[in-house]
């Protein structure tokens, strides 16, 4: 049960890096 919760945080967190990620590209490409 402990394990599945940390592979969820684990994917949240990654989701959450490659959108912020994808939005700094998007916004340098504007510039």
């Amino acid at each position: 049960m402990q394990l599945r919760l940390i592979k969820g945080n684990i994917m949240n967190e990654l989701i959450k890096t490659a959108k912020f990620l994808k939005g700094n590209l998007i916004l340098r490409g504007c510039e």
